[in-house]
């Protein structure tokens, strides 16, 4: 058995899978997600289910009624159902550790496993898993369909919210990656995905070439990473969610910041980088 701790954001949570999915396809076994940190988590979901995504089980403790109650049942089924694996911890964040492939069968992976390399092998599968396990909002399949007849759609993804005066990008990083586009597309159209629309069209208008994504579903979060992927080509922020609609897209021109922690490695090599100032010191 090849075990994995899914806990965070849907991007994180993608990232664990994907380790995850790769050593159990070089070791054999089965591959089982343990999704219980988040089912006590009141800020994260669950969402991988939410993707054709394949696994052999998912296990938590969801149906829990009460949270006390759900930590400690967590902690028993940690015992009883993984004691037996060898548990590997991520030594280096965003670093790669090839000997996490060497030990069979029987690990428990333990971290966050953000480097592309653990999984390049598998991208063409992985992406063909990233679709909706549910029928998706009018809305999403409407755009999707706009998306799709489209020549050249670019997402452009601005993450505001917790990153606000905390690591938020400059504006100048998605104009400089714009205009980039501009330069090497013929008539590129950018939908705008972004948890701040009203400040977005404050900063960048209205214009011909902008689609402002507004999907009022309850299903968002993943309904906007499947539009997001679709599209032609990428501007993601220095967020794991659009570094994984980028990844999984296959084909076109991504464009990412090298931003703090977001480095050189961080990036397929054939993504373009554009330094983004610190704004927020």
């Amino acid at each position: 058995m090849t075990a994995v701790k899914i806990s965070d954001g849907l991007g994180n949570q993608l990232f664990q899978y994907a380790c995850a999915f790769s050593v159990r396809k070089r070791n054999g076994g089965s591959l089982v997600l343990d999704h219980s940190i988040l089912d006590t988590n009141p800020l994260r979901r669950y969402e991988l289910d939410r993707f054709q995504l394949r696994c052999d089980e998912a296990v938590g403790v969801s149906g829990i009624p009460t949270k006390p109650l759900k930590v400690l049942v967590r902690a028993w089924m940690r015992k009883a159902k993984f004691s037996g694996l060898r548990e590997l911890r991520e030594k280096e964040p965003y670093g790669y550790d090839e000997s996490i492939f060497a030990y069979g069968s029987s690990v428990y992976l333990n971290g966050y496993w953000q480097n592309y390399r653990y999984f390049e092998s598998c991208r063409k599968e992985l992406s063909e898993m990233l679709k909706p396990s549910f029928a998706m909002s009018s809305y999403a399949e409407n755009m999707l369909k706009e998306i799709k007849d489209t020549a050249n759609s670019v997402s452009v993804h601005l993450r505001r919210g917790d990153y606000v005066g905390k690591a938020d990008l400059p504006l100048s990083y998605y104009r400089e990656a714009m205009s980039y586009l501009c330069s090497q597309l013929d008539h590129p159209v950018f939908y705008v995905f972004s948890d701040d629309i009203s400040y977005v069209k404050e900063q960048f208008g209205n214009g011909e070439d902008l689609r402002m994504i507004e999907n009022p579903s309850e299903e968002q979060s993943c309904e906007d990473f499947y539009l997001m992927k679709s599209c032609d080509h990428h501007i993601i922020a220095n967020s794991s969610y659009s570094w994984w609609a980028g990844f999984g897209s296959l084909s076109g021109i991504t464009v990412c910041p090298l931003y703090r922690v977001w480095n050189d490695a961080f990036y397929p090599s054939d993504w373009v980088r554009i330094k983004a100032e610190d704004q927020n010191g």
